[in-house]
């Protein structure tokens, strides 16, 4: 029983942390957004097209990570 508290334990962290640098990517990528508008011209351009895909690789690579670590956990 203890060893299954430890081991909720260190899945719930893990998922904090997950959650953090999910939640950290995605500030940095609007702030780099936000700065795109005011700069404007091409760089704004190349940010709105690239916005998508940015925030698409960072729900892919969050759902492959969740998805191994609750893998692992069956294990």
């Amino acid at each position: 029983m203890k060893e299954k508290i430890e081991k909720d334990v260190k899945v719930a962290e893990g998922n904090k942390r997950l959650i953090l640098r999910t939640a950290i990517l995605l500030f940095a990528v609007s702030i780099i957004y936000s700065i795109s508008t005011l700069v404007g011209g091409a760089f704004n351009d190349f940010c709105e097209a690239a916005i998508r895909w940015v925030v698409l690789g960072i729900g892919v690579a969050f759902a492959m990570t969740y998805m191994s670590q609750k893998e692992s956990r069956k294990i």
